[in-house]
C-alpha cells in the first residue's frame, strides 16, 4: 500500500514536471509597452475586382490582452491606378497574450480621402498571431472591411453605337487576407 503510493506521488511529480517543461517551451512573456505593426493585405471585392494595402499601426498594449494604436494604410486598386488613403484607431485583443500561437480579434474605425470626399472606415479581422518573442510576432488574419460610400467611375467610348458611356461601380465592402509583422 505505501509503495504503491510512493510510486503514485513519483509518477505525479514526474508529470507535473514534464508538465511544467512542455508548458514553457510553449509560453511567451506577454507584450508590453510599445508596439508597431507593419502589414500586406490582398483585398477581394465582391464584384469580382482586386487589390492590396501596406498599413503600419502604432500604439501600446495596455495590458497583456489589449493592444490600442493609430494607423494609416494606403490602399490600391486594379482600376486604373485608383488608390485611397485610410486613417484609423485600432484596437487588438490576444485571446492568449503568453502562447506562441494566439487567436487575436482586430477592429479599426475611422476615415478615408478619396478625391475630396472623407468617408467611414470600419475594419473586423479574425486571426492568429505566432509569436517568437514577447516583442515580435507575425499575424495572419482574414478580414472584412466596410468603406463608406465608396464608388468608382469610369468613363469609356462605345465603338458600336458611337456614344461615351460612364460606367460607376460601388465598392461597400470587401475580404482582404492580411499578413503583418509586429515588434
Amino acid at each position: 500500500m505505501i509503495m504503491r503510493k510512493l510510486i503514485l506521488a513519483a509518477v505525479l511529480v514526474i508529470a507535473c514536471s514534464v508538465s511544467s517543461s512542455a508548458q514553457s517551451g510553449y509560453a511567451i512573456k506577454a507584450p508590453t509597452g510599445y508596439q508597431g505593426h507593419l502589414e500586406h493585405e490582398n483585398i477581394f471585392f465582391p464584384n469580382s475586382h482586386n487589390g492590396m494595402a501596406f498599413s503600419t499601426t502604432h500604439g501600446f498594449y495596455y495590458s497583456d490582452n489589449v493592444f490600442v494604436g493609430l494607423g494609416l494604410s494606403v490602399n490600391l486598386y486594379d482600376e486604373d491606378g485608383m488608390f485611397m488613403v485610410p486613417f484609423y484607431a485600432s484596437a487588438k485583443y490576444l485571446f492568449n497574450p503568453v502562447a506562441k500561437v494566439s487567436p487575436t480579434l482586430q477592429m479599426r474605425l475611422g476615415s478615408f480621402l478619396y478625391e475630396d470626399d472623407v468617408n467611414p472606415y470600419t475594419d473586423l479581422a479574425l486571426g492568429l498571431r505566432f509569436a517568437s518573442h514577447h516583442d515580435f510576432a507575425f499575424s495572419l488574419m482574414l478580414s472584412g472591411t466596410y468603406l463608406g460610400s465608396f464608388s468608382y467611375e469610369r468613363g469609356y467610348y462605345d465603338s458600336h453605337s458611337g456614344e461615351y458611356s460612364i460606367e460607376k461601380t460601388e465598392y461597400p465592402f470587401s475580404f482582404s487576407l492580411r499578413i503583418g509583422i509586429e515588434w
